[in-house]
């Protein structure tokens, strides 16, 4: 495939004369800055199509690659995720890491992270990921509110409102700040990344590495249950969750914990880990199970919050 591209200065103006095997293309305009970005990025792309059709996968080694993965215990123990609707149901599917992990055997697949509008309330995201043999395209958005809940506000910080929290205390809504919020637009679009590339990926082989990957974690909790359990209190320690939460979420001591338990906690730490959920989504699914309520199938965003609460209106004054 030929490719070239001819700049013609001109007074106050660049013309630029792009020709290739599928196009010539003419662009008359006054910032060679912009222009040369433009090439840029459209050379980038071209460059991975055309390497990735002179080089195609061999599916049968990403098969056999991915499979030796999930019968790591260090990969099994993260590859899976757990999210509970109520006491009784739980969501089980394959997490963050295990798509990164599924992707890179994949190979040719691009990922683009954009963000394609803002305002003061929120950041909007878009998450593309493309099979560049394929050119299979899977893009899906997000909205990020700008907004986090804090117990206590520093001086200095802008307070947007108040709220009840599940425990009944009292919670601002405050302006997140710069490192809060690029923490949680990194877990939406880890999240995004993860839904559009199960789609990418063999129906089928993401079938049977789940099976590959709980006979692993099964002979792992055979082999040691006590090595699991305390690695698994570890982790949550570093959440911030204490073993008294977690009895509170198994309605027992964890000394009596089953293994199924166990694994069970274990998949509840990769999804708040991974951003997928936190502890207090989960403490609303059990208080809604408790008491008959139906579910949210969203938790509502801060700012949503917000502006459901009825707006401030002054008294009106008695008549003489």
């Amino acid at each position: 495939m030929s490719d070239k591209t001819e700049v013609i200065p001109r007074a106050t103006t660049t013309t630029a004369v792009r020709e290739s095997a599928l196009e010539q293309e003419i662009t008359i305009g006054g910032d060679m800055q912009v222009a040369a970005a433009t090439e840029a990025a459209r050379a980038e792309i071209e460059a991975r199509y055309i390497i990735a059709n002179k080089f195609p996968r061999n599916e049968d080694k990403f098969y056999e690659a991915i499979k030796r993965d999930c019968k790591r215990p260090s990969f099994a123990a993260v590859a899976l995720y757990t999210k509970p609707v109520s006491k009784d149901e739980k969501i089980t599917d394959l997490s963050i890491r295990f798509v990164e992990g599924a992707i890179r055997h994949w190979r040719h697949t691009d990922v683009a992270i954009q963000i394609i509008r803002q305002d003061e309330q929120s950041i909007t995201i878009r998450v593309t990921v493309i099979d560049l043999e394929t050119n299979n395209r899977i893009s899906r958005e997000a909205l990020v509110p700008k907004t986090v809940e804090r117990k206590y506000v520093k001086k200095g910080r802008r307070t947007l409102g108040m709220r009840e929290n599940t425990y009944g205390e009292m919670v601002y809504v405050v302006e997140a700040t710069p490192d809060e919020l690029r923490n949680v637009i990194g877990a939406e679009a880890s999240k995004l990344y993860r839904d559009n590339g199960k789609r990418i990926l063999p129906r089928d082989v993401l079938d049977e590495c789940r099976k590959l990957i709980d006979q692993t974690l099964a002979d792992e909790n055979a082999k040691d249950p006590d090595a699991v359990k305390k690695r698994m209190i570890d982790g949550f320690s570093e959440l911030n969750i204490s073993p008294t939460m977690l009895e509170q979420y198994l309605g027992h001591p964890l000394d009596v914990a089953a293994p199924a338990e166990v694994e069970d906690l274990r998949k509840v730490y990769t999804g708040i880990k991974e951003g997928t959920f936190n502890w207090h989504d989960l403490l609303i699914a059990l208080e809604a199970e408790k008491t008959g309520e139906e579910q949210p199938t969203r938790r509502p965003s801060a700012r949503e919050r917000i502006m459901q609460q009825a707006p401030f209106t002054k008294p009106e004054e008695p008549q003489p």
